[in-house]
């Protein structure tokens, strides 16, 4: 059986080519660490990941000033306990750890953890976003609206000679409408209609039911997947792809924002299908915000391949508990780079 002082050792058989990692065995430890790892000059590490010896006993506010200050503020810092408890949990948040884990880790779902966790770096956000915070929940603001109406307006307007293009080409090409219009859940649950342009056969809806064993979130160990995306979809055209790789089948979505229905940064609003498997637990929370034309996760995305159900839906729930005017620049500035990509989001 993996013990938890052991798992450098592991590591280092199953993921020493992957991650820089340091594992430290006390709380102590971690405070030398911080402060003297500038003086020593050593390869600044991936992971930090410290078992809860003597973890209570740290000087929170002042360990976690001395972290943010030295070069080991963008190293994510994980702690392990032998079982689950909820001071330990407290004591890792309240220096700032990245994560909290307990029982036997597992080699790969800590790397992959990593791998999410170093995402999170660049928006100064951690897995303890997720910790309740009710006064950041609701914020539909003025200042987002009056934002969203200038924003889409200005869009829409430059854009005009673009939707003309597109509808041309989409009907020359197939048969059938310009527009995909579909219902959407968003901000409360709340049913609109969502606007793309079409990228796919007419009457692909229906063919859902036949590629349901293609959905690539199958693997997710979960009788019915939260969401549905099925590699190389065959409904998708020679034209929607296209519109799909640079993003443009999204415009229309400026209507829904003009209307009220979506805002430029949000969660994504999802299909009825969709929406119904995320409103039997807390992951409703994600409902909580306005729907966007982007959003968190699939900035994160970028570059990174596919995320998980799991990932995408904390994604979800960080974004409504955080959503400001402030952070919404920042992600509209990263999505400003991710507009041509290689697949839609």
């Amino acid at each position: 059986m993996l013990c938890l002082g052991d798992i450098s050792n592991e590591f280092l058989g199953a993921g020493s080519d992957n991650i820089n990692f340091v594992k430290i065995h006390s709380a102590f430890d971690l405070v030398y660490l911080v402060e003297n790892w500038d003086k020593e000059g050593f390869e600044i590490p991936e992971a930090i990941f410290i078992d809860d010896t003597h973890l209570a006993k740290l000087n929170a506010e002042g360990f976690s000033d001395r972290r943010q200050k030295s070069k080991l503020k963008n190293s994510v810092l994980i702690v392990f306990s032998e079982r689950e408890n909820e001071l330990t949990r407290h004591a890792a948040y309240s220096i700032n750890a990245d994560d909290y884990c307990y029982g036997v880790p597992n080699i790969d779902v800590v790397l992959n953890k990593v791998d999410f966790l170093k995402k999170l770096k660049p928006f100064g956000l951690d897995r303890k976003e997720i910790e309740f915070n009710p006064k950041n929940l609701h914020k539909n603001n003025y200042e987002k609206r009056i934002f969203d109406i200038v924003f889409a307006s200005i869009a829409l307007l430059i854009s005009l000679p673009i939707f003309l293009i597109i509808a041309i080409v989409i009907k020359l090409e197939s048969r059938g409408p310009i527009f995909y219009i579909s219902k959407r859940a968003g901000f409360g649950f709340k049913v609109f209609d969502f606007y793309k342009f079409r990228t796919m056969r007419k009457n692909a809806d229906s063919e859902l039911k036949k590629l349901k064993h293609l959905n690539q979130y199958n693997n997710d160990n979960d009788d019915q997947p939260s969401f549905f995306k099925v590699k190389d979809d065959p409904r998708i055209t020679a034209v929607g792809k296209i519109l799909r790789n640079t993003s443009l089948d999204e415009l229309p979505q400026l209507i829904n924002i003009l209307k009220g229905e979506m805002s430029i940064v949000g969660n994504r609003p999802l299909p009825l299908y969709e929406a119904c498997q995320l409103t039997k637990d807390e992951s409703a929370e994600r409902f909580l915000v306005c729907s966007g034309l982007t959003g968190l996760w699939q900035v994160l995305k970028r570059g990174n391949g596919e995320i998980s159900v799991e990932e995408r839906i904390l994604l979800d729930k960080i974004y409504a508990r955080k959503q400001s005017f402030l952070f919404d620049l920042k992600i509209i500035l990263m999505t400003f780079s991710a507009l041509i990509q290689k697949e839609s989001v």
